[in-house]
């Protein structure tokens, strides 16, 4: 011992403390009160010889005083291989003794680590939806290693929690691949949110995934949120007929063994949330929380995630059950309930904890290496349609280009001028006050103008149509659907109030309809009063205006641009934010007019505000 009360402590004596430290392996054993035995442990490294050392014969000189050993040198011999040591001679024996007495193998105390990748196609699983196998759990306590599983009847949503480069975008690739393994059981149904760096894309290839959408793309955005909204709803009373708790109960209840289970990947949540919580769109936030928090029951259900606690938005963090966090900072680990210590810089991607307890989330292909698990998850595709596997319904977008052609002349008697975003239906319009037509340079007024002159035609074949343009060049004046053509500020000024005049003395014989292009540039030079009254006498016997100008000239609150707007309908081409109440008194919903397409913008009527793509005439 280092000192002699940690001797006395262990042996109630000093002696050992006071062993010679040239001698190691001295030591010293206590087997009742004072009943100490000294003794040398034996050295299991070293090597014994079957032969036995030869005797040594010591030599020395018989003087008086101190006797004088002779030295006698060893020439040098050849270092020769002695062998293995004692242990491994004793090891190896009692290795063939068991293997000759053909004893079993001794119990292993512990298992061996976590392995850094495993391939999901090789885990065991139940092969049903009930349980998503995703990956293996240590369990040291109970000194198993058995598969991980989602539970989603059980667990409702599911969160990972990690850093950049942790693997919890693979983790959602794994379970939506997991998805697609559930052929002993009933169909499961994929959709994604994708707000980071497109790790969902490849998924695409599969029958099962439905659609992942692009964060950027707030229209199919709204539109998946909607359609869960919807199914919900649906949902909601068709399991109510049937008492049915869960859509396990649901399918055996009401016999409909297809009815699938809805599962919702969103892959950065943290961008979600600063893209959504702080603006306009804060309600699909809130929406989105509605359907997790009702979904569990329906089988519909959230799994997303997250860079850091913080991220989680609001409205969601509520209705998530379960969460894996895999490698964090030491602080978001402890804040999240789970030790920090375990994860380092050199953490394999998928490696997190759930609870306590360190799991390895699988990958399918069984490789690190993106381009093996693209190859797998093509191959996966191929086998899962060849099984006859049915295709995920497919969340539409609205389409950049409309044939007018393609669309109806009128859908409950009124002129369909393109297709509406909620429902990539036919789009209508009001044939009747005033409608203006609005936007930037670029953003399709005219080919809009020019669109809504044709389905009015379409729709009303008998009307007579008039046009007040600034310009002879104008691509309407060759539309020969006109009852009169007036180019120019003093033409339109005089045909203005013919027409007032005729609308007043008596109510015409066939209903009229007035379009003025760029009425800004129209009026610059006079004849503003004569329109102005002719806008009047038109909204009074219920006929349609239809006028186009820049939205700061229907800005104004007093003239002809105040009775262009009087019916508060019309339409705003890529706007820029003030448009809506600054001429309809609405609120339009933010949108970044950079990626829209010429001829996208809201159709107002009636308070009421619709995404529309206007149809090429």
């Amino acid at each position: 011992m280092a000192d002699e009360a940690d001797s006395d402590d262990v042996l109630g004596s000093k002696d050992a403390a006071l062993f010679d430290p040239a001698i190691p392996g001295r030591a010293m054993s206590k087997s009742g009160p004072g009943r100490l035995t000294s003794f040398q442990t034996g050295y299991a490294g070293g090597w014994t010889s079957e032969t036995p050392p030869p005797p040594q014969i010591l030599v020395n000189t018989l003087v008086f005083g101190a006797a004088e050993e002779w030295v006698h040198e060893e020439p040098r011999a050849v270092a020769a291989n002695p062998g293995p040591t004692d242990i491994k001679r004793v090891v190896s024996a009692i290795s063939e003794a068991a293997s000759v007495a053909q004893l079993p193998a001794p119990r292993i105390p512990w298992l061996p680590a976590l392995k850094d990748v495993y391939d999901l196609g090789r885990l065991p699983s139940r092969r049903t939806d009930e349980e998503l196998t995703i990956g293996i759990i240590d369990l040291p306590d109970r000194q198993e290693q058995p598969p991980f599983s989602f539970r989603p009847d059980q667990e409702g949503n599911l969160a990972f929690f990690g850093v950049s480069g942790s693997g919890k975008s693979a983790a959602l690739r794994t379970l939506a691949v997991a998805a697609g393994y559930t052929i002993k059981g009933g169909p499961c149904q994929v959709y994604g949110l994708d707000f980071g760096n497109r790790g969902l894309d490849s998924l695409s290839v599969l029958p099962h995934v439905g659609t992942v959408v692009n964060g950027s793309d707030h229209e199919r955005v709204a539109r998946l949120i909607t359609h869960l909204e919807q199914l919900v709803e649906r949902r909601s009373e068709a399991w109510a007929a049937v008492n049915a708790g869960t859509i396990t109960d649901y399918r055996r209840l009401a016999h409909r063994p297809s009815e699938p289970r809805i599962i919702l990947l969103i892959d950065g949540a943290s961008t979600f949330k600063q893209n959504y919580e702080i603006s306009a769109r804060y309600q699909w936030l809130d929406r989105l929380g509605a359907v997790a928090g009702a979904g569990r029951p329906l089988g519909i259900h959230l799994v997303v995630s997250v860079d850091q606690k913080s991220g989680m938005p609001s409205s969601l963090a509520p209705v998530i059950q379960r969460r894996v966090v895999l490698r964090m900072s030491e602080d978001d680990c402890l804040s999240l309930g789970v030790p920090g210590d375990v994860f380092d810089a050199e953490t394999a991607p998928g490696r997190g904890l759930f609870g306590n307890d360190e799991l390895q989330i699988a990958v399918l292909g069984g490789s690190p290496d993106p381009t093996i698990q693209a190859t797998a998850l093509k191959a996966f595709a191929a086998a899962a349609r060849k099984a006859g596997v049915p295709e995920a319904a497919k969340i539409e977008s609205l389409a950049e280009r409309i044939e007018l052609r393609d669309l109806p002349a009128t859908v409950g008697g009124k002129p369909v001028l393109g297709t509406a975003s909620s429902t990539l239906a036919p789009q209508t319009f009001t044939p009747k006050g005033t409608f203006v037509v609005t936007g930037p340079s670029g953003s399709g007024r005219t080919t809009a103008l020019t669109t809504l002159c044709i389905s009015t035609r379409r729709a009303m074949p008998m009307a007579d149509m008039h046009l007040f343009t600034p310009r002879a060049s104008s691509p309407l004046v060759g539309l020969g659907i006109w009852a009169s053509v007036s180019v120019g500020a003093a033409a339109s000024s005089a045909r203005a109030k013919a027409l007032t005049e005729e609308i007043r003395s008596s109510p015409p014989s066939r209903y009229s309809v007035i379009i003025c292009e760029r009425l800004d540039d129209l009026t610059a030079d006079g004849g503003e009063d004569e329109l102005e009254a002719l806008f009047k006498a038109c909204v009074d016997h219920e006929l349609l205006v239809i006028s186009e100008a820049d939205a700061q000239f229907y800005g104004s609150n007093f003239g002809l641009p105040l009775r262009a707007r009087t019916s508060r309908a019309g339409m705003v081409l890529h706007p820029e934010g003030m448009e809506g109440h600054a001429i309809f008194r609405v609120d339009i919903p933010d949108i970044d007019r950079r990626a829209l397409p010429p001829g996208r913008g809201f159709i107002v009527e009636r308070g009421s505000v619709e995404l529309v793509q206007v149809a090429a005439p």
